[in-house]
């Protein structure tokens, strides 16, 4: 979580900068300021890289011929990207054609925790299809920030707050400002919880963050209804809701990838860690499609279309709410089929 909290130093600077650029339309500046970070970036690489360089990977352990065709394969793969994803990007069908990859890798997965021999790992990648599937409702809400949720912010609620007018991207301030304080603030509770003897485990956090999700959503209906005369929300109510959206993702997001290399096989941790990926991406295709539920308001009121939106923030969050009950009640269960080697070797002696 510290790392996290670390890492949205960068996207606050990053979402306050782009207000500016925003309320300026200075967009020249703002590709200039862009691609100086990214020099910036690849110029710090270079001089850190022993110690970011890659140690005792699949790759790094193959032998020199093998690390040539593999590094060389690689290589060709990340230049073929580049006009495959140019022609994509342009194509009607593209939507479905992900989705249809999504399936495939979904079901690659499954078969390959079915014929699994060991019953350790072949238990922990049950938990991990479970896990992911349900990560899957979380990223298509939470997606719609910058879209969807940014849509009804423009347009349905009142941004002016304390005599100042809030840029749009600022907005995306809220969360990371609550991951740099927060953060660190819920690691050192959950330290504090933990020697208490709270067990706070993955399980219980990822049901924990679709509470959290399903409530956010939540609060929007909410704030509709103490609407002004022009229809518009009060800003705190927008402002509750990305609080509560952001402690989910505290929740989940910084233990997504220590749950894939605890859980995953060795010889699957590429393909498990690529379709952690892949949900991500493919909940941005549904937060796009939640997105385009959003209405467009009539003739410039807010009132014409606070009722909608009103309609498809309780759907998304009651659903939500529905999933987080779910994990709650299957947590026994996941925490079951999740143990690592030292656990079932201590087990095996103690019943030995």
């Amino acid at each position: 979580m510290w790392n996290y909290a670390a890492m949205n130093i960068g996207f606050f600077i990053g979402f306050t900068t782009a207000g500016i650029f925003q309320l300026t339309e200075s967009y020249f500046s703002l590709f200039i300021f862009a691609s100086l970070g990214n020099v910036v970036t690849v110029v710090l690489c270079i001089l850190n890289w022993k110690t970011i360089a890659d140690l005792s990977t699949t790759l790094m352990n193959a032998p020199p011929d093998e690390f040539k065709k593999r590094f060389l394969c690689g290589i060709g793969i990340l230049c073929g990207l580049v006009p495959v994803v140019w022609f994509l990007l342009q194509a009607d069908w593209t939507e479905k054609l992900l989705k249809f990859i999504c399936l495939l890798v979904a079901l690659t997965l499954i078969y390959l925790t079915m014929i699994h021999k060991d019953q350790r790992e072949k238990n922990n990648m049950k938990a991990y299809l479970i896990l992911t599937l349900s990560s899957l409702v979380f990223w298509s809400l939470y997606q719609m920030a910058p879209s969807g949720l940014q849509l009804f912010a423009v347009n349905n609620v009142n941004l002016v707050a304390w005599g100042y007018t809030i840029a749009p991207q600022w907005i995306q301030d809220i969360n990371t400002v609550v991951i740099v304080i927060g953060g660190p603030l819920l690691s050192a509770l959950f330290v504090h919880l933990r020697a208490k003897g709270w067990n706070i485990d993955v399980p219980k956090q990822y049901a924990a963050s679709r509470l959290f999700m399903g409530f956010g959503f939540l609060c929007l209906p909410v704030g509709i209804l103490f609407a002004d005369s022009q229809g518009l929300s009060p800003f705190f109510w927008l402002f509750l809701s990305y609080v509560l959206q952001t402690i989910g993702e505290l929740l989940i997001m910084p233990v997504g990838y220590a749950m894939i290399g605890r859980m995953a096989p060795r010889q699957y941790q590429g393909i498990m860690m690529g379709s952690w990926m892949l949900v991500v991406g493919l909940a941005s295709l549904y937060s796009g499609d939640f997105s385009g539920m959003i209405p467009e308001p009539s003739q410039g009121s807010a009132l014409s279309t606070n009722a909608d939106y009103s309609h498809l923030f309780s759907e998304l969050g009651w659903s939500t709410v529905v999933v987080g009950v779910v994990l709650v009640v299957l947590i026994p269960y996941l925490r079951k089929l999740i143990k690592d080697k030292d656990q079932v070797e201590s087990a095996q002696v103690e019943a030995a």
